[in-house]
């Protein structure tokens, strides 16, 4: 058998018999197969690792999303959307010295109905209405 798979260069000549040629041709493909299947599994390891990686940020980042929304959820308390169905009498309301105060509740109140933070807007003026 006068075949090297180390130096790269066989030694097949005419007087080569048959056996030598299959033997330089198996071996040449199960090489070929070993380096094939070791890039897949190098590949496979760096998926692996990869999606390891992305799945705890993406883990973590949901998990501190959801906490912004329960906090945020706990700040900002829940209103009825709808109006009651029944009129309710109005008690006689006393005239306010603080107008500070009336700002605030109205910017309360505008946050709460629009979901929005106070932050975004300001009160201009208002009117009284009689």
């Amino acid at each position: 058998m006068n075949v090297s798979l180390l130096t790269g260069s066989p030694q097949i000549t005419p007087e080569s018999s048959f056996f030598d040629r299959l033997t330089l041709g198996g071996s040449t493909l199960l090489l070929g197969m070993v380096i094939v299947f070791a890039v897949l599994g190098i590949i496979f390891i760096a998926l692996q690792i990869m999606r390891a990686v992305f799945t705890r940020n993406a883990i973590k980042a949901k998990q501190a999303r959801r906490a912004a929304k329960a906090e945020k959820a706990a700040q900002i308390p829940e209103t009825p959307k709808e109006a009651p169905a029944a009129p309710v009498a109005s008690a006689p309301v006393a005239p306010v010295a603080d107008e500070t105060a009336t700002v605030a509740a109205i910017i309360a109140a505008i946050s709460a109905y629009t979901g929005k933070a106070p932050e975004g807007f300001r009160v201009v003026s208002f009117k009284k209405r009689k």
